[in-house]
């Protein structure tokens, strides 16, 4: 079992005297909680007690008792001669008895003196001086007593001082013996001793380490209090700011109210100057399908009824009137819009039958009755007030409904407020809402398109998809003319837009390498370009084909164009996954885009665009409400299969033309309703009704 060796350092600092105050107090705590502790103290202090008697008593009383044996019992009485107690025959006579006994009386005095010096010798701590001149002296003794003896009496002393002699050798042994003993623990008390040294300077290390750890943590505590100061200051700094910052923008909400009444109070004012002035004008009216229908009307503030007629000032105080369903008895679409009005402010109304309102000022106006179409391009806000609810916007497309009951808000574009006295609700892009008489706008909810009045816009119009046979791949002049007559024949039958297909002068005109032929390379100011154009303005059509382009820096692309009624041309999509024998020959196009036409906002896309990379997500990521296919692959069932869903379920609708006669399904209409049609012949072109 390890010793403690700081507890035995307490001990025998202890049991020198030179134990501190705080040690003896360690010291006394350790005894009295630790039974190993004194059981320690017990064996050191045995040990201790033996090397003192080892060192002083032990030694002296040896001595002593060895000496005073060898001496007659009686020190004060003269013994007999040791010859005579030997001998009883020899007798002495009265002078040489009496000087013998004188003698010996001085011997044993002498002894006695001597002895008590060594008493005084081994007090002092000189026990070995002593012990030898005690020898000496119990030698010389024996020696005189030897001189004056008889023989036998000397043969004893010597024989006594022989034993006395090696008694002393034995002494000398022992105390040689004791002395190393002594040595040797002097020796470990000097270890001991060095031990308490190294351990007492480790101790004044481990302080002076503890006092350079205490000043640290001071140091340190001192850094923590500044950086909380620290802290604490930048957080009232902060909080300063926030107040400033608060202060600021209260300042600045305050400003802008100000600017906002500035801003009210002069157009208060320019209102009331322009009370008299003109609010707007009739834009548009339409013509009347239904015999002894009865015409749009205007009435002014004083009573005068005027027919509504293209660019008839509007007043203050004007209501305007549109009736019936300005249809022809068995025609079909959507309601056609009979009037539009146009504001100073930039607010255009396209009004449907059966609407009834009154002009209230230049941003204001109360609908009683009807259906119309907004939209607001100021920046200025535009009131509608209903016998339900109040509706205001600015910078806005939407559509109301007005009924006695209740009215109800189609929100296409931008964000407008419908609300009354129970509750008001704001409504976003494409969400809608409905409020009733005495109760609070219903929250807004999704919108469809498709359930969206947009007046003029959503006229109807016929668009043709032609399924073309050029009749030959050589003449490509003779195939320019075919297909405008294909454009005669689908204008012949009512149609608005006409789309042709993917390389639309030849599918097969290509290059014994397999590429196409640079005949096929057309430009936008090119002789069969411009004839389609020129025949689009003629017709007053629109026409979507695909052709191999060359713009003027000089690069070809394959591409799909769509030319306006005006002939001039309103979109231009290149194609960007081109076929193998189309790349070296072509530069592929970089993205997808969508234009606002007359028929709409129109996307286009070429043939393996549909099924390969983004193409097909990216165009319908444009918004489009038409997406126009043109396509040269004699394999269009998966074309079917793409197109036919995304019409369903995005509702837009999708015309396809294809360039090969022989396909599998041919050219193709994909209505939004989920119908399908397609041609069924080399030359048959597909015709179907669309609304914008």
């Amino acid at each position: 079992m390890a010793r403690d060796i700081h507890l035995d350092e307490l001990l025998v600092a202890y049991l020198a005297g030179d134990i501190s105050e705080r040690d003896l107090a360690e010291l006394e705590g350790r005894l009295v909680a630790e039974p190993a502790a004194r059981a320690r103290l017990a064996e050191l202090c045995e040990q201790d007690l033996a090397l003192r008697q080892a060192l002083s008593s032990t030694r002296l009383a040896s001595d002593e008792s060895q000496t005073v044996e060898k001496l007659p019992p009686n020190h004060e009485d003269v013994p007999e001669p040791v010859a005579a107690q030997a001998r009883p025959d020899i007798q002495f006579g009265p002078g040489l008895e009496e000087k013998s006994r004188s003698r010996r009386a001085s011997s044993r005095r002498i002894v006695l003196r001597q002895l008590q010096c060594k008493r005084a010798e081994a007090a002092r701590g000189h026990g070995t001086a002593a012990l030898i001149a005690a020898g000496v002296l119990v030698a010389f003794l024996v020696g005189l007593t030897m001189l004056r003896a008889p023989e036998p009496h000397r043969q004893a002393l010597e024989q006594r001082q022989q034993e006395t002699l090696e008694a002393h050798r034995a002494a000398r042994q022992d105390l040689s013996s004791q002395r190393a003993e002594v040595e040797n623990a002097q020796a470990k008390l000097k270890e001991s001793e060095s031990a308490r040294a190294v351990a007492r300077r480790e101790l004044e290390r481990l302080q002076a380490e503890q006092e350079r750890v205490a000043q640290a943590q001071a140091v340190e505590e001192e850094r923590r209090r500044a950086l909380e100061d620290l802290e604490a200051r930048q957080r009232r700094i902060r909080e300063d700011l926030a107040a400033r910052e608060a202060a600021e923008k209260e300042l600045e909400r305050r400003l802008a109210e100000a600017r906002q009444r500035a801003e009210e109070a002069e157009r208060r004012v320019a209102a009331i100057e322009r009370e008299a002035e003109e609010l707007g004008r009739v834009v548009f009216v339409a013509e009347l399908r239904r015999p002894n229908a009865e015409a749009p009307r205007l009435v002014r503030a004083g009573g005068e009824t005027l027919p509504l007629r293209d660019g008839l000032e509007l007043r203050k105080g004007d209501r305007i009137e549109t009736f019936g369903a300005g249809m022809a008895p068995g025609e079909a679409g959507p309601r056609p819009a009979l009037a539009a009005l146009e504001f100073n402010t930039g607010a255009t109304l396209d009004l449907a039958a059966e609407t009834r309102l009154e002009c209230l000022g230049y941003e204001a106006l109360r609908a009683d009755s009807g259906q119309l179409y907004a939209s607001v391009h100021s920046a200025a806000s535009f009131e509608i007030q209903t016998a339900c609810a109040t509706l205001k916007a600015e910078r806005s497309r939407f559509g109301l409904r007005i009924g006695a009951d209740e009215s109800e808000v189609l929100v296409e574009e931008g964000a407008v407020t419908f609300g009354n006295e129970q509750g008001r609700v704001k409504l976003q892009a494409l969400q809608r809402s409905a409020a009733r008489k005495g109760f609070a706008p219903s929250p807004a909810r999704a919108l469809d398109p498709a359930d969206l009045w947009r007046g003029r816009a959503a006229r109807a119009y016929r668009a043709a998809v032609v399924q073309a046979n050029p009749p030959t791949p050589k003449d490509l002049v003779a195939n320019g003319q075919y297909l405008l007559k294909l454009l005669d024949r689908a204008a012949e039958q009512g149609a608005r837009l006409i789309v042709l297909p993917g390389n639309a002068l030849h599918p097969r005109a290509i290059e014994g390498n397999g590429r196409p032929g640079p005949e096929l390379v057309q430009k936008l100011d090119g002789p069969f370009l411009s004839a389609v154009a020129a025949r689009a303005k003629q017709l007053k059509v629109g026409v979507a084909l695909g052709v191999y382009l060359e713009e003027p820096d000089g690069n070809r692309y394959v591409a799909c164009l769509l030319y306006g009624p005006d002939g001039k041309l309103l979109h231009k999509q290149y194609k960007v996954a081109l076929a193998s024998r189309e790349t070296g020959f072509a530069t592929p196009g970089q993205d997808f885009a969508a234009a606002d036409t007359p028929f709409g906002r129109v996307a286009m896309i070429h043939s393996k665009d549909v099924h390969s990379g983004t193409g097909l997500r990216e165009a319908v990521a444009a918004k489009p409400d038409l997406l126009l296919v043109v396509n040269a692959d004699p394999d269009t069932s998966r074309y079917f299969e793409l197109l036919a869903p995304l019409a369903a379920k995005d509702r837009i609708a999708v015309l396809m033309a294809n360039s090969y006669y022989d396909a599998m399904d041919g050219s193709a209409a994909f209505l939004p309703g989920g119908e399908v049609r397609k041609s069924a012949a080399a030359e048959e072109s597909v015709y179907v009704d669309l609304t914008r």
